[in-house]
């Protein structure tokens, strides 16, 4: 193994998108499907992988990426995504735990969070640290988690995420100004 810590990408993608409508992550954003510019975003790091975990529109995605209007990117089906982001996290953390030694959680719906952003992230001073995005007066994803996190991460479950974990995590160093993070898709008019 290198110096450099092996990264993992987890996109959050199993929401409902009650308040949209419709399955959001296939909404054109610049000609693009939003989870596509997801992808892409994942990509655009050294990740070693990168997965989706997906819920309500698994299938949608998954027709989706067969044909071909998203990058076949590998899946984690979270059977449980009825309760919320917390239970998304636990599950994709469990499926590529072994596999890494820290985990980039994205979220598929913020689709200003550039290259630029992550890199951020990806390099900051202590690899021990989790790094965040900070934003809106709060902390959230993106968000790179180390290994010794990991199982903090899988006892989440319900709708708050790690947010608990980013708040004890209080060191400068490792909260990054991202603004482009506030910035979310609930609604159709979002996308204007």
């Amino acid at each position: 193994m290198g110096d450099e810590p092996r990264l993992a990408v987890l996109i959050l993608a199993a929401g409902e998108s009650r308040r949209f409508g419709s399955c959001k992550l296939l909404a054109d954003i610049d000609g693009k499907p939003m989870l596509q510019h997801s992808i892409e975003l994942a990509q655009s790091t050294d990740a070693g992988f990168i997965r989706v975990v997906t819920g309500c529109w698994h299938q949608e995605i998954k027709q989706a990426q067969a044909a071909g209007n998203i990058t076949a990117t590998e899946v984690i089906y979270n059977a449980n995504w009825r309760q919320g982001l917390g239970s998304s996290i636990a599950a994709g953390i469990a499926q590529i735990a072994s596999r890494c030694d820290e985990a980039l959680l994205l979220l598929a719906d913020q689709p200003r969070v550039s290259s630029e952003d992550l890199e951020k992230l990806t390099h900051r001073p202590s690899k021990q640290k989790i790094a965040c995005a900070r934003y809106s007066n709060t902390l959230g994803p993106p968000a790179i988690f180390p290994a010794q996190y990991f199982p903090d991460l899988q006892k989440l479950s319900g709708d708050k995420g790690a947010k608990a974990l980013l708040s004890a995590s209080t060191t400068a160093d490792c909260q990054i100004d991202i603004a482009s993070a506030a910035f979310d898709i609930d609604r159709p008019t979002d996308l204007a």
